[in-house]
């Protein structure tokens, strides 16, 4: 089940960037076309949509750390700090949550990378 949680935490993410997105271009789009008030409107919504975002990271860091521990397949404290990560995002200063998301995922990849060229098989327990 948790595998599949990362894979839900990252399509919220994606979702919540394309939602983002839409209403970024609705405003730029039609800026000309419609009453200021709407642009105003369209602005103050897109201010706020951070929380599917922010939802999608902590459940991906969570899933994601949950299964390191679990699993064994990467060293045991990438799992903690993704917790830990999760669970700065629900402080006030949640960003850095998401920031550090960004980084794990940056360092996961590069460990993984080496990983696979160097040939060494993972270190999986069942």
């Amino acid at each position: 089940m948790l595998p599949i949680l990362v894979l839900v935490g990252l399509t919220i993410v994606a979702v919540g960037a394309a939602i983002d997105g839409m209403l970024l271009f609705a405003a730029a789009e039609r800026a000309d076309d419609i009453p200021a008030s709407s642009i105003q409107t369209i602005q103050a919504i897109w201010d706020n949509d951070f929380l599917p975002l922010i939802l999608g990271v902590l459940v991906f860091l969570w899933s994601a750390g949950l299964s390191v521990l679990r699993t064994g397949a990467l060293p045991k404290w990438l799992g903690w700090v993704a917790i830990v990560l999760g669970i700065i995002g629900f402080t006030p200063i949640g960003f850095v949550g998401a920031i550090g998301a960004a980084l794990w995922i940056a360092i996961v990849s590069i460990l993984l990378s080496v990983r696979a060229r160097s040939g060494s098989p993972a270190t999986a327990t069942a």
